[in-house]
């Protein structure tokens, strides 16, 4: 009898864990069960399921053949706007933690400047401190920026205690980038003007988490690089698609870092268009250095009228005619906005100040307001003209006062051929030494203000 009962209770223990396995692997293989059952096939096949910038890594495991996983990354974008910012090899690169320098590391140029940090919790407390870096004689004050990337943010404590510790070696400018930007209980006001936090140069993040980019768009330090750009050419690498539609741009200036702005921003916002820039050589009709806003602003329009003018395009349409052609006209004008001292006869403040234009052929955009569009209220076919301005950049009273005892003797004479002069610097980009910044980015982030108004 006790033999019997043994019997039993063995053949019972296989059967179960039998059925138990049999569960499993039913579980495992089911379609219906699996983690991207939600996503029926395409007429290609397996549908693709594009991940920028993937947190926890083991999920990718989640998927079977019934999806092809297709990581992607953010990253290059963000090498390509501090490009674009203050040079290729003007800025290092931080990485706050061992798992972020494994993540993003082989994204970067072999000769790309880092360094590594390592947190210790003590507490409610974030210790960081450095524990590698590239080249190992990195010395972050010789670079014009630094910026802190990471996949993600929460709090924003690690990116706080590591901005600290980047301005204890000696960094300048500290920046930081998250693709996704959590923000649980509106964190992000730590890092704004008053904050806690206050104090990076800029805060960049992607749109992945669209109601923290909308809201904070252009709210400073924040900006957004959005993934509209990466995940198009991504896809066009990827898939077949139909040929693009033409977008003419036509540029007051032959200059080469405004037509380099114009390019950066528009490939920024119209990532669905093909681009066709053209410089053309406009007369800004005032002094090569102007002195105030208004003729700031009088130059900028100046040129404008000029291209505007050299086409037949400020002409109402002809019904009949069949163009699809895609036509827009830029301006720019930098000038000095000065702020005379009141008990004394001299500058108190000086400011180097561009001023952007955007016009469109007539009848052929609208610019966005209030979130409804409108037009000219005088001619449906008038050009529709957009201004704004760019960042402000300090002069150095001292350049400002040479500035003013030789342009009497030298009519053409500019600030930046000053600053060329007496400190050695770019005549056409003084810009960046003096304040870390391209002078044609400036004008790309006013320009690209401008285009994110327009309707076409």
């Amino acid at each position: 009898m006790h033999a019997l009962s043994l019997y039993v209770f063995f053949s019972l223990s296989l059967y179960l864990s039998l059925a138990l396995l049999l569960c499993l692997l039913l579980i495992a293989c089911s379609p219906a069960i699996s983690a991207n059952s939600c996503m029926p096939p395409t007429l290609e096949g397996p549908p693709d399921l594009c991940i920028y910038d993937l947190h926890n890594g083991t999920t990718r495991f989640s998927f079977t053949n019934q999806t092809r996983y297709w990581p992607q990354s953010n990253v290059p974008e963000l090498l390509r706007e501090m490009t674009q910012w203050c040079g290729a090899g003007n800025f290092a690169v931080v990485f706050p933690d061992e798992g972020s320098y494994k993540r993003f590391r082989a994204l970067m140029p072999e000769k790309q400047a880092f360094m590594v940090c390592s947190k210790i919790r003590a507490g409610d407390k974030r210790i960081v401190h450095i524990v590698d870096r590239y080249p190992p004689n990195l010395v972050l004050n010789s670079f014009e920026q630094v910026v802190i990337v990471d996949d993600l943010v929460q709090s924003g404590g690690t990116i706080h205690e590591c901005h600290m510790a980047l301005k204890q070696e000696g960094a300048r400018r500290v920046s930081a980038y998250v693709t996704h930007a959590v923000f649980p209980k509106q964190a992000f006001r730590h890092f704004m003007p008053g904050g806690k936090w206050a104090g990076l140069e800029r805060f960049l993040f992607s749109d992945s988490v669209p109601p923290h980019a909308d809201l904070l768009w252009d709210q400073p330090p924040f900006q957004v690089l959005s993934l509209a750009r990466p995940l198009i050419s991504d896809l066009r690498l990827r898939h077949e698609t139909p040929e693009l539609p033409t977008l003419l741009i036509t540029v007051a200036s032959k200059n080469r870092d405004k037509l380099t702005a114009v390019e950066n921003a528009l490939a920024q916002v119209f990532v669905d268009y093909r681009l066709d820039i053209r410089g053309v050589e406009a007369d800004s009709g005032v002094s090569a250095q102007p002195l105030s806003m208004a003729e700031t602003e009088q130059g900028a329009h100046n040129r404008l009228r000029v291209i505007m003018s050299s086409t037949s395009s400020t002409s109402a349409p002809d019904a009949e005619t069949k163009d699809d052609t895609l036509q827009l006209f830029v301006a720019m004008e930098n000038g000095l906005e000065v702020t005379e001292n009141e008990q004394r006869a001299d500058a108190s403040e000086v400011k180097d100040v561009g001023v952007v234009l955007l016009s469109s052929k007539p009848g052929r955009a609208r610019a966005r307001a209030c979130g409804s569009s409108v037009t000219s209220a005088h001619d449906h076919w008038a050009p529709l003209v957009l201004q704004a301005r760019t960042r402000a950049v300090a002069v150095d009273l001292s350049i400002f006062s040479q500035f003013q005892q030789l342009v009497k003797k030298e009519p053409g004479l500019t600030v930046g051929k000053v600053y060329e002069r007496d400190k050695g610097y770019d005549a056409s980009n003084w810009h960046l030494p003096v304040a870390g910044v391209n002078r044609s980015y400036l004008l790309q982030q006013a320009l690209q203000t401008l285009l994110r108004q327009l309707e076409l």
